[in-house]
């Protein structure tokens, strides 16, 4: 009998950041190197075990680097190439402390605009960490369901962004909607001040009715 799932959504992929200062931490990112803009491409079946995915990262190099330093965990990197106009250069990854992996192909990469295109693979786990499988036994007998998830619910006491995946979506769309009434000079230079409205299918547009995306004003 084919088995059902459930899967929650709620994983780490490849993500980007950078330091503002070097403040000579292990666990941060060498500097020269600013994210722009992630997207996330995922090839999932919630019947099998295993599910793959690609990102592209819009990059600016501030200055000459030799390496590109990004996080990532229990995910297997198939391909990484670096782009720059017409030009593509294959990468590899060395993986350091603190899920940092580092990213190089021996020469020097020279400030400017990049993107970084990385092509992975990854197993579902088991438990509640990263893109996992929950079992539904309540209404269904055991097994799996492939269902969609409506609703998460987070530990109700304060925290760090950094120990929550939703602090850190609840993060996001408060900055996107605050860089759309008042947005920075970056903001405006990247043409990101709409960015909020990417979240239109998801908002709770009636929780306002005099506002189209239901954002209430105090």
């Amino acid at each position: 009998m084919r088995k059902a799932h459930t899967l929650i959504g709620a994983f780490a992929l490849v993500m980007f950041s950078s330091t503002q200062a070097d403040s000579g931490e292990p666990y941060r990112l060498a500097e020269g190197i600013e994210p722009v803009f992630q997207q996330i491409t995922l090839t999932l079946d919630p019947d099998q075990a295993e599910y793959s995915g690609s990102t592209s990262i819009e990059l600016t190099v501030t200055r000459n680097v030799d390496r590109i330093e990004f996080y990532q965990s229990d995910l297997e990197l198939n391909s990484i190439r670096l782009k720059s106009g017409d030009g593509v250069r294959i990468l590899t990854a060395e993986p350091a402390a603190y899920n940092i992996n580092r990213a190089s192909d021996g020469q020097p990469i020279k400030a400017g605009e990049y993107v970084l295109e990385i092509d992975f693979g990854g197993n579902l786990a088991t438990n509640a960490l990263g893109m996992y499988q929950t079992p539904n036994q309540q209404e269904h007998g055991p097994g799996y369901r492939n269902i969609r998830v409506s609703n998460l619910v987070e530990d109700p006491y304060f925290k760090d962004s950094r120990d929550s995946y939703c602090v850190q979506a609840a993060d996001l769309a408060a900055f996107l909607l605050d860089q759309k009434f008042a947005p920075s000079s970056y903001i405006k230079q990247k043409y990101a001040q709409n960015y909020f409205n990417r979240l239109q299918p998801v908002l709770c547009t009636v929780a306002s009715s005099s506002n189209p995306d239901g954002i209430v004003h105090l």
